[in-house]
């Protein structure tokens, strides 16, 4: 549902469920029950200098019940957790002052807990998980991306991503570093055409994006040529 009072300022709240069949089976060899969920966002946006400044803030809670853990990766064996809770909120700034420069942000913070998940092993030992962290969930994310062209066509950008620590299981006994990497482009228009070299991890940054079913490293350095046309 979506409210707006003034031409300046929007506000919206949302509601949403989820029902994700599964196709894994547990460790007893019996297939999972269904992955439930519901979710709750409110938000708002508010321009400024006619519209040329842009301010989104949302917060959300979301639950999710009966989800799906890996347990073992070969064979990949999952485990169904009763429930999982997550709150947090986030904010956007869009800026267009000028026609030659834009400047794009972004921030989320991510509580994630589990509410209700006790694990057997192969020994019949119970681990109750509640109040721990999920894998694979930042609790603060962020990024920036700023652009300035100039008059002959020529323009530049640089941007910048942060994720924060994750852990890499459910007893969060050990979390994989948090990472900032800076990216770059430079381009060029001329008549109908877009030329553009873009430039991901400028540094060529060593890090890890993930630990499922094992830490997986990112990219590494890159660079990626574009051409686009308009007629």
């Amino acid at each position: 549902m979506t409210y707006q009072p003034l031409s300046y300022y929007t506000a919206y709240i949302g509601y949403s469920t989820a029902f994700i069949p599964m196709t894994f089976i547990n460790t007893s060899g019996k297939p999972l029950k269904p992955e439930m969920g519901e979710q709750v966002e409110i938000g708002q946006r508010i321009e400024f200098a006619k519209g040329k400044v842009r301010l989104t803030t949302a917060i959300f809670a979301a639950r999710k019940y009966d989800v799906a853990v890996l347990v073992n990766s070969r064979p990949p064996l999952y485990d169904q957790a009763g429930e999982l809770r997550t709150n947090g909120y986030e904010f956007n700034v869009d800026f267009h002052l000028t026609k030659e420069w834009s400047f794009k942000s972004g921030y989320a913070h991510t509580i994630a807990e589990w509410e209700s998940f006790r694990s057997t092993d192969s020994k019949g030992n119970e681990t109750d998980y509640k109040g721990n962290r999920p894998i694979n969930v930042p609790r603060n994310t962020a990024n920036f991306w700023t652009t300035y062209t100039f008059s002959s066509g020529l323009g530049f950008g640089l941007g910048g991503r942060y994720v924060d620590s994750i852990t890499t299981d459910n007893a969060n006994s050990f979390f994989i570093p948090p990472y900032g990497l800076y990216d770059t482009s430079v381009y060029y228009e001329y008549g109908h055409y877009h030329f553009q070299i873009n430039c991901t991890n400028v540094s060529n940054k060593r890090y890890f994006v993930s630990s499922i079913p094992n830490p997986i490293p990112g990219p590494p350095r890159q660079f990626l040529f574009t051409v686009r046309g308009k007629f």
